[in-house]
């Protein structure tokens, strides 16, 4: 954001996820703001909470809430002020979902989440004032046990709209999959194979790709 990082985590000792707003140029401990005073976290190696700045003025925050087991959003301004409360996108992912999100175009933000009742994955997009553009819609319907997530935005030169790129375990043949779409969800390109044959005893990953903020990315077509 323009003067400022927000650091989004979860407080195992307090059982909430937070928002540490930090002002570039002070460096100090920052302002804490409680997002959920209970999340139940209970489980390691579980991606529980992600944030992405949609624009200078506004983030996203997304988080796995394993006491009324539902995969759950906010839209909140530079000060970490809920423009749009917490909001379930969906109510019922079981003991053990993981969540990821990303921004583009500066106004928009896709939600990635795993589904541990159905073990399945699904996205939906919302832009910066909580309008739909892409209700859930299943990525994987068969992803398996305890599946792993991460997200990523994405441009080629060709294009100009950001896109952006989800990446997931698929626990029934130990890969890492990944589909691209576009900016309002269509599907561009996959599913194919990231990594083949992963041990996925205690598998945690991330993608990278571009920062929508300052349209920097690592090259061209990745």
């Amino acid at each position: 954001m323009s003067d400022r990082l927000q650091a989004c985590y979860v407080d195992d000792i307090e059982d909430d996820a937070d928002v540490r707003t930090v002002i570039y140029g002070t460096w100090g401990a920052g302002i804490e703001t409680t997002i959920d005073p209970g999340i139940g976290a209970a489980l390691g190696l579980q991606n529980l909470i992600a944030c992405t700045a949609i624009n200078n003025t506004r983030f996203a925050i997304m988080w796995f809430d394993d006491i009324s087991n539902d995969a759950t959003f906010s839209i909140r301004d530079e000060n970490s002020a809920s423009v749009i409360g917490a909001a379930d996108i969906d109510a019922d992912v079981g003991e053990t979902s993981h969540v990821a999100i990303t921004s583009f175009n500066q106004n928009y933000f896709a939600m990635g989440w795993y589904d541990s009742v159905l073990q399945n994955i699904q996205i939906a997009i919302r832009d910066k004032d909580n309008n739909v553009i892409l209700a859930p819609t299943i990525v994987d319907a068969n992803a398996g046990t305890n599946s792993r997530i991460a997200m990523a935005t994405i441009k080629n030169i060709s294009e100009q709209l950001e896109w952006f790129v989800i990446a997931w375990n698929d626990r029934n043949s130990d890969d890492i999959r990944a589909a691209v779409y576009n900016a309002t969800g269509s599907l561009m390109q996959g599913p194919f194979v990231l990594a083949s044959d992963e041990n996925t005893t205690s598998l945690l990953f991330d993608i990278y790709g571009r920062n929508s903020l300052t349209g920097t990315n690592l090259c061209d077509n990745t």
